[in-house]
């Protein structure tokens, strides 16, 4: 026996189907923003990991070019900066880098692509906010 009392004129019938597409459309909805919060997720974990990876890779890089004044021979290694200096602390950080380049290409490397991934992520980011905004007619008062 249905529960509706007036289940003889199909209205209870109806209410059903009504009360399905209603559910079967909120849990389109949840199932919509889980995938929404997974790739969100995704996004901050990848985001998490190439600054680790950047940071770690710049701290390498960096100690590299801090070994070039320290050479005996350091004045065959520069491109930018004149050879007319006379003390190695007056080295460009452009050599430094080019130096570091030089001695340790994979460390180098892969810190300069994952700054640029990082960037890449940063204006992809701030790009959908932007059209979110001009989407929802959102006016400063």
């Amino acid at each position: 026996m249905n529960h509706y009392s007036y289940s003889n004129n199909g209205y209870a019938k109806s209410f059903q189907k009504k009360e399905f597409r209603l559910f079967s459309r909120i849990s389109m909805v949840l199932k919509r923003g889980d995938r929404v919060k997974r790739r969100g997720f995704f996004k901050h974990v990848m985001l998490l990991s190439l600054f680790t990876v950047f940071c770690y890779s710049y701290w390498e890089m960096s100690w590299k070019a801090s070994l070039l004044p320290s050479l005996t021979d350091w004045k065959s290694h520069l491109v930018f900066t004149p050879r007319s200096i006379l003390a190695s602390k007056d080295i460009y950080e452009v050599d430094m880098f080019l130096y570091a380049f030089k001695v340790a290409p994979l460390i180098t490397s892969l810190c300069f692509l994952s700054l640029f991934a990082i960037i890449l992520i940063l204006i992809q980011f701030v790009k959908k906010q932007l059209v979110h905004v001009s989407e929802s007619k959102v006016t400063s008062s």
